[in-house]
């Protein structure tokens, strides 16, 4: 078996190809080439950035509402 994959920090450690090597014996790694993973994993462009992109956008809408709900509920508090 094949897998392609990025050359992430976690991807090129000696800790994980001995992982692959002891628990994984018929995998193949290759290695995507920097700056190449849109031409060589198009999933991650169109699946994983969207969603990615998609994720901190309804986080970013949480964390703001969230502190923004704790600041009013201060500025209350303290008037009271």
């Amino acid at each position: 078996m094949v897998w392609i994959i990025d050359c992430w920090n976690a991807h090129i450690s000696e800790d994980f190809h001995n992982w692959i090597k002891n628990e994984h014996k018929y995998i193949l790694l290759i290695f995507v080439p920097n700056n190449c993973t849109s031409e060589l994993k198009p999933t991650n462009v169109i699946l994983q950035k969207p969603l990615k992109h998609a994720f901190k956008v309804h986080f970013n809408s949480w964390i703001y509402r969230t502190i923004k709900d704790q600041i009013i509920g201060t500025k209350g508090r303290l008037q009271d």
